[in-house]
């Protein structure tokens, strides 16, 4: 069973999230979609922005590889 969370608002800081219950070492407390990722710039030449599939690049010329397609994690 999830903890019970609350919200609150810390002046001077902002929104805030807390536990009203005790949580046990490694409980998932939170889990949410992400709102919005991006290419780190590591890898920002070599993929899309859009669409996060990686360039190969054949000579001056840049094709999609389809098989290479990366995950917001990567």
């Amino acid at each position: 069973m999830a903890p019970r969370l609350e919200r609150f608002v810390s002046p001077g800081k902002g929104n805030g999230l807390r536990a009203t219950a005790r949580i046990k070492p490694g409980e998932l407390v939170y889990s949410a979609e992400p709102l919005a990722c991006c290419v780190s710039n590591k890898v920002s030449r070599e993929v899309c922005h859009h669409c996060f599939t990686r360039w190969m690049f054949i000579g001056s010329t840049a094709a999609f590889s389809i098989a290479a397609k990366l995950t917001p994690s990567s």
